[in-house]
């Protein structure tokens, strides 16, 4: 996506008069795009909430201290502490050089007004369950424990609609949390979604229903405007904002938006690309 379309973009949900939260990410990473660092900080003086979605292969801890002025919340996805499963996201680098650039840009978030998430995929990890979980939680503890010695003893009260976002986002997946330090927490997921199928899942999940459906929008590098960040070609958008406006888009695709709501609530999903996102047992064919 073009600096230029961002800008568009922020401007127009900036213009709409209430809390809107803008999270970077939809299948791809962030960071790469030359122009993040702009494009985030843009819509923080908009008063937009910002939300980053990264693996956190790119997060320096100077990087970090340079962006948080302008980052409501960082979501790590730490994924798995599993080598297998991190030799899969072909990241280019080893899994101890992946936790240390993790835990120096955590170390330099302490205490801050950034609230982050370290999201972990639970049955993917080499410990699972609540003992795996906890264990996981511990050594993250210890290490911040050395770490908070030079950091902030409180961060800064976070704000309505942040933790708003942060608070819907761990309900609607079930998630299980750890509270690590005042503004860090350990989110691990059941995983019933598998994000296009990069992941099999076996979480128990109401069959074909949606919990994030009309609850978030995803706008692709073209353009093209999507109701979900797992559509990741566009083979559910709804429009483009490269040939109309947001707001035009919503409001000439009212009939379809109705037509995938009713099937949401009876538990049909409408596209393939949602039953990618489900447990294989659990999810039901789609219609496209």
């Amino acid at each position: 996506m073009s600096y230029r379309l961002a800008v568009k973009i922020i401007r127009e949900l900036a213009g709409q008069g209430t809390e809107s939260v803008m999270t970077f990410h939809v299948m791809g990473e962030p960071l790469l795009h030359p122009d993040f660092e702009k494009i985030l900080r843009f819509a923080k003086q908009k008063g937009l909430t910002t939300v980053l979605v990264t693996n956190g292969s790119l997060l320096p801890r100077a990087f970090t201290a340079r962006i948080r002025p302008y980052l409501d919340c960082l979501i790590i996805s730490v994924t798995s502490d599993s080598k297998q499963v991190h030799e899969r996201r072909k990241s280019g680098i080893s899994l101890e050089h992946y936790r240390l650039i993790v835990k120096e840009a955590v170390a330099g978030l302490l205490g801050s007004s950034t609230h982050v998430l370290l999201l972990y995929l639970d049955q993917l990890s080499s410990r699972s369950g609540k003992s795996g979980q906890e264990k996981i939680a511990g050594g993250w503890r210890e290490f911040l424990v050395k770490e908070r010695r030079d950091s902030p003893k409180k961060s800064k009260a976070p704000g309505r609609s942040k933790m708003l976002f942060i608070n819907q986002w761990k309900k609607s997946r079930r998630a299980q949390t750890f509270k690590l330090f005042s503004n860090v927490e350990a989110v691990f997921l059941p995983v019933s979604f598998s994000w296009a199928g990069l992941y099999s899942g076996s979480g128990k999940h109401q069959a074909g229903h949606c919990p994030d459906f009309l609850e978030t929008l995803s706008i692709l590098w073209d353009g093209k405007v999507t109701i979900c960040c797992g559509d990741y070609d566009g083979r559910m958008a709804l429009g483009n904002v490269t040939k109309s406006s947001l707001k035009d888009v919503l409001q000439g695709n009212q009939a379809l938006i109705q037509k995938m709501a009713s099937l949401n609530k009876k538990n049909l999903l409408y596209a393939r690309v949602c039953q990618g996102c489900f447990s294989p047992s659990q999810g039901r064919k789609g219609a496209l």
